[in-house]
């Protein structure tokens, strides 16, 4: 198999995106398709045996879009603002040949000596020569996919355009059958409408290169350029010729280029523009940076741990790419209700004009024409499909320069609809940056042959307890030694053999599971850590207590106040933890969290989501690595402060920072594009409901009120316009 990634120009629509992608799906050879309409960007895996690129390139073509392999951001955004010109330019065009066309007849009026049988011909040039400037190019994409079978929301307009200007031919090559019609107010129509309908197209261009340009702008936070230290050389060079390990050299008020870390100098960072959280975050050596956040104090040294596609900011562009991957049932539904709404509108249409063929008199054909060409203007079930897909997608980009991913608009629809919370503790609720407090070692055991075998053990542990443990013992000047056959027990803790003794330790699940030998003194002493909000690890030699460690993880700062957020939006906070239940339940009484589930394993949570998941949608915040399979349980996974290839895939929604707060955040931005949605759904369909029966002329009996083609589009293109203002409340 093989991957192929395409820049797609001329897709004016999330339509289109997804005309491109049903396309290749049904083609053989083709495994998997994604093609995002902001960036105008198609992945295609394919079978290379089946199948070629020379191939896949022609299949979009025939659909009417231009295309080739990737290009460079920079072209790609050039591409897009020529093409918003060229839209100009043709309404500016049709503009000015709108204004000639219509003062013809004028000009006619006060010249008598002019041929009087040329004013019609001429006019219908001038239209003719609109047409072409104007709407050309759509009605050839239009023809395009006729061939291909293919039915796009251009078809209905382009129909009607294309019938009433037959009908205006006919009428002006034989003009004796406009007896009792006018002629001119038929051009005037028809020119009208060409004008109405290429503004409209020139809207929905100039907005969808505005959301594009958001999508750009995630692309323009990397800087192009980077300075490297080479062979004690600074110097530089295109960022994209970065390597891991290469150091950087970069100064206050200037972009990281790659992530890495620092390796000399302190300094502050400002990461607002990638992960939404407010303020300066002080660094030192051996902190992580990440490329686009800003260093706004002192000059530092950093070593290059992730380039080009492997950044964080690659990592996030991609998964914005990749949302289109996880379609909400609403963007499924619209795909549907388009043929459908469209299909039903050309037997409205056709209905109209054999009404009108059945109860109209002497103009009974022109009449049914206009009802016929008014019907399939207003009925465009654009309005539908771009009310529902356009939020989304412009609610999931402005979501990314805020440090929220949401993995697709089904994410979006599930997290609005969110009953209950679950919170994991260590790293999520507190610091993860836990403190060594007690240590306790057996009466007459040797505490540094103790800090040995502890430390040892743990060292090959990547728990942040372990962490805390291997440091301490560093600052006792402890020299560890090799720990073999080590396990790392879920939730329990770890053992392994330590200079030939073998060494456990953990919680109080694991002393037990393990016939650990107990110490009165040394549980005592442990009841004693755990009223004092400690965490105790036991730890056992040849299954006999030896000692106790007692570990202190404090409340972030923002906790409370994120949990407060969460509970005022009417959302059931629960906290779960792997530690005691003493500890768990006094960090929830600090926080107000009611349901409190401690002292479990991973396992254990798994089955506490899946019980809770029955009163509802259930998110749960977990750290995105090690939290993997929980966050898959739960209807919406939520990883914080994660950053890595493990986090973005195991979760429905990444925060690139470790602030709670962002987690009332997704929640009330999803409402909020879910509300937009709705609205857009609301507006379009009123619209339709009244519309459409005037432009049928079923009130005309009774009331002598239609709207007439060259209103059509107008109305059309209003509610259009409305629903681009509506969409744009998902940009801010």
């Amino acid at each position: 198999m093989e991957n192929l990634i395409l820049s797609v120009a001329g897709m004016h629509t999330a339509t289109c995106a997804d005309k491109i992608e049903k396309t290749l799906s049904s083609t053989k050879g083709i495994t998997s398709v994604a093609v995002n309409f902001s960036s105008e960007k198609a992945t295609v895996t394919f079978d290379e045996h089946v199948l070629t690129e020379k191939k896949i390139l022609k299949i979009i073509e025939k659909l009417g879009y231009k295309c080739q392999k990737k290009i460079e951001e920079n072209e790609q955004q050039r591409k897009i603002k020529q093409e918003s010109k060229k839209w100009l330019s043709r309404l500016i065009i049709t503009t000015i040949l709108t204004i000639i066309t219509f003062s013809i007849p004028g000009i006619y009026a006060l010249n008598q000596g002019i041929l009087a049988t040329t004013q019609n011909p001429l006019i219908l040039l001038l239209i003719s020569i609109t047409i072409y400037f104007g709407f050309f190019s759509v009605l050839k994409n239009v023809y395009l996919n006729i061939i291909n079978l293919k039915i796009t929301s251009d078809f209905l307009p382009s129909l009607a355009l294309i019938v009433l200007y037959l009908y205006t031919l006919i009428l002006t090559i034989l003009p004796g059958l406009s007896f009792y019609v006018n002629r001119i107010f038929i051009y005037q129509s028809l020119i009208l409408i060409t004008l109405t309908l290429t503004f409209t197209k020139w809207l929905q261009i100039k907005f969808d290169y505005k959301i594009k340009e958001n999508y750009q702008n995630l692309n323009n936070l990397q800087p192009k350029k980077a300075r490297v230290i080479r062979h004690n050389t600074e110097m530089e060079v295109d960022v994209d010729t970065v390597k891991v390990g290469d150091l950087l050299k970069v100064h206050p008020g200037e972009a990281f280029p790659v992530d890495g870390i620092i390796v000399e100098g302190e300094t502050k960072i400002n990461g607002t523009i990638l992960t939404g959280y407010e303020g300066a975050v002080e660094k030192k050596s051996g902190d992580e940076v990440i490329a686009a956040t800003i260093n706004i104090q002192n000059t530092i040294i950093f070593k290059a741990t992730q380039v080009g596609k492997e950044t964080t900011l690659s990592q996030v562009i991609s998964l914005i790419d990749d949302t289109k991957k996880h379609k909400g049932r609403y963007e499924k539904a619209s795909k549907k209700f388009e043929i459908a709404f469209e299909v039903i509108a050309l037997i409205l249409a056709l209905g109209s004009f054999v009404f009108w063929l059945y109860i109209g008199e002497k103009s009974w054909v022109f009449t049914g024409i206009m009802s016929f060409v008014s019907v399939l203007l207003i009925a465009n079930p654009t309005g539908f499909v771009f009310g529902i897909i356009t939020p989304y997608a412009i609610g999931i980009e402005k979501a990314a320069l805020k440090g929220i991913i949401y993995k697709g608009s089904e994410t979006i629809e599930i997290t609005s609809r969110l009953k209950k919370v679950i919170i994991d503790k260590t790293g999520i609720i507190t610091r993860g940056i836990p403190e060594i407090t007690n240590v306790v070692n057996k009466d007459g055991f040797n505490e540094k042959r103790f800090l040995i075998l502890i430390g040892s053990l743990e060292n090959a542990s990547t728990h942040p307890f372990a962490d805390a443990i291997v440091e301490f013992c560093k600052d006792q000047g402890i020299a560890f030694k090799k720990a073999y056959d080590f396990k790392n027990l879920e939730g329990l803790g770890v053992m392994g053999m330590v200079d030939g003794q073998e060494v456990i330790a953990g919680n109080m699940k694991l002393m037990e599971k393990s016939n650990v030998q107990m110490n009165k003194e040394l549980l005592h002493k442990a009841e004693i850590l755990a009223k004092n909000v400690r965490s105790p690890v036991f730890v056992a030699k040849n299954r006999e207590l030896i000692g106790i460690i007692g570990i202190a993880d404090t409340i972030k700062d923002n906790a409370k106040i994120a949990v407060s957020d969460l509970i005022k939006q009417g959302l059931e906070v629960t906290l779960v933890t792997g530690d005691n239940e003493r500890i768990a339940q006094h960090i929830a009484d600090e926080l107000r969290i009611k349901e409190v589930f401690a002292d479990i394993q991973q396992k254990e949570k798994i089955e506490t989501v899946q019980n809770l998941q029955e009163k509802g949608p259930v998110a749960f915040v977990g750290e995105g690595i090690n939290d993997g399979p929980v966050l898959a349980q739960a209807d919406i996974g939520i990883a914080l402060n994660a950053g890595t290839d493990a986090a973005l895939a195991a979760s429905d929604i990444t925060c690139l920072s470790d602030d709670l707060r962002k987690i009332n955040e997704s929640y009330i931005l999803a409402k909020s594009i879910k509300k937009i949605v709705a609205q857009n759904v609301l507006i379009a369909l009123m619209f339709n409901v009244i519309a459409l029966p005037i432009a049928f002329g079923a009130l005309f009996p009774i009331t002598h009120l239609m709207i007439y083609p060259a209103l059509a589009p107008v109305f059309s293109g209003m509610v259009l316009a409305a629903l681009m203002g509506n969409s744009s409340k998902s940009m801010t």
